[in-house]
């Protein structure tokens, strides 16, 4: 759909750019790029201390920013990450006026309610990985590699440590003003179905998304632009850089 204009609001500038149907669209020159701090918390540390990290500072804030016309909402939305080799560490802070939590389990619908995502190809191939967990901390981790529509849900979800600081309860629709974060421990062996080299100096694609699919006023924001005509996450096409230190 020549002409459609997607939204950039990436660290506070705003930007226009014509979208073109993905098949016809070259990756944007503005596609994010970061690099990713390696830090030394030894193995497997408990979650509180990767919370701890992230606000000891020189970790980078980053902004969720960019959005489709048609879908204006916007919450306010960043994030940090690092990485140990072995896993990758991510913490968000959310500000919004409207929350969702009804999924009170892993491998459930967490899209559909307050949700904070990361996809990301780590591998050799094309596989490419979505972690979706909604406010109080439950998600789903589906695979999906070249050719194939649908992921596949990977399993043993529970080795993902996490910690929010929203009470681990389910709830429908609140509207006020909410500030909220998760903090998220992803073991590198989570992405099994690919073959994943050290992270250490390699730079792989990966975005970072937020929505609430079922909330008042649904919103679609991303880390690095998608400029397809409607919201869609799974396009691997424009995830952004993230070097490994």
């Amino acid at each position: 759909m020549k002409g459609k204009l997607l939204v950039l609001a990436v660290v506070g500038i705003s930007t226009a750019v014509s979208a073109q149907p993905q098949q016809e669209q070259e990756r944007p020159a503005e596609k994010a790029h970061m690099t990713v701090k390696r830090v030394d918390l030894g193995d497997t540390p408990p979650i509180e201390r990767v919370d701890s990290l992230f606000e000891a500072g020189g970790i980078e804030l980053h902004e969720i920013g960019c959005f489709w016309p048609e879908h204006p909402k916007k919450p306010d939305v960043h994030f940090r990450i690092a990485h140990s080799g072995s896993e990758i560490y991510i913490k968000y802070y959310v500000h919004e006026d409207q929350i969702r939590a009804v999924s009170d389990r892993d491998n459930r619908q967490p899209w559909n309610d307050t949700c904070v995502e990361f996809f990301v190809m780590p591998g050799v191939d094309e596989t490419f990985y979505n972690l979706e967990m909604n406010c109080i901390g439950y998600g789903i981790l589906h695979g999906r590699m070249p050719g194939r529509e649908h992921g596949t849900p990977v399993g043993n979800l529970e080795k993902i440590r996490r910690l929010t600081s929203m009470p681990r309860e389910a709830f429908d629709v609140r509207e006020g003003d909410f500030e909220w974060t998760i903090t998220l421990a992803v073991p590198i062996e989570m992405f099994y179905m690919s073959e994943v080299p050290p992270l250490s100096g390699r730079t792989i694609r990966a975005n970072f998304h937020k929505c609430g699919y079922y909330l008042p006023q649904p919103h679609y924001l991303t880390w690095s632009p998608v400029l397809t005509p409607e919201p869609s996450f799974h396009e691997p096409d424009f995830f952004g850089d993230l070097y490994f230190e």
